[in-house]
């Protein structure tokens, strides 16, 4: 028990010393997606403002 105890704290300071390198996130883009024409800069813009609290345009 004692060695498999020692065996484990060791495995995970080793670990924390010299953590694995994550691997890299990519994003795959959906061929042929396209966002609602509604959806202008104008109308972003506005979301953004409404959400944020400043409806000072």
């Amino acid at each position: 028990m004692k060695q498999t105890v020692n065996r484990i704290l060791l495995t995970g300071l080793t670990h924390a010393t010299n953590p694995p390198k994550p691997k890299r996130f990519v994003v795959k883009p959906i061929q042929g997606m396209r966002l609602p024409s509604e959806w202008t800069s104008g109308s972003v813009q506005e979301l953004i403002d409404i959400v944020e609290g400043s409806n000072a345009r």
